[in-house]
């Protein structure tokens, strides 16, 4: 089978060559084809069976979730559908008992691990550093304003 990746990300041919390698091991055959990083998006993301994709930590995880893993979510990449699984995010959305709800979610990542299609090579931290002559980082979610940080008296 083929597995498509980009120079978009350079962590997607590594990823991808890791694969490859781990499932030569189980008697598997991948071929990693290499799309152009100007295309990756429109011509191989959510059209090739087998991609290399990656999703930053940071959003909550009522959106990571319902936008990654729900029936018919035009982020679904993997075109997973799970009534279980949505009745789960539903019924967490509903909870206003937060201990409850981290449960509901727990059980909800449960069922994404067990019968979803997505693979998570790994998990990767995010670690910023900043001097305290940066002013002006404001993170928003999973980003952060790359225009508004400067140093202090430039």
């Amino acid at each position: 089978m083929d597995l498509y990746t980009s120079s978009y990300d350079p962590i997607f041919t590594p990823m991808a060559l890791a694969y490859q390698e781990s499932a030569a091991r189980a008697g598997i055959r991948i071929r990693v084809r290499t799309a152009a990083a100007d295309s990756y998006y429109t011509q191989i993301w959510m059209k090739k069976p087998l991609m290399a994709t990656y999703w930053y930590t940071g959003r909550p995880v009522d959106q990571l979730l319902n936008q990654v893993f729900r029936s018919g979510s035009s982020y679904n990449e993997t075109a997973w559908s799970d009534k279980e699984f949505d009745a789960l995010l539903d019924r967490a959305r509903r909870e206003t008992d937060g201990r409850r709800r981290d449960e509901l979610y727990g059980q909800a990542q449960t069922l994404v691990v067990e019968r979803g299609g997505a693979i998570t090579p790994m998990f990767a931290d995010r670690l910023v550093g900043i001097s305290r002559t940066v002013r002006g980082y404001a993170e928003h979610g999973f980003e952060f304003d790359y225009l508004g940080i400067g140093l202090k008296g430039a």
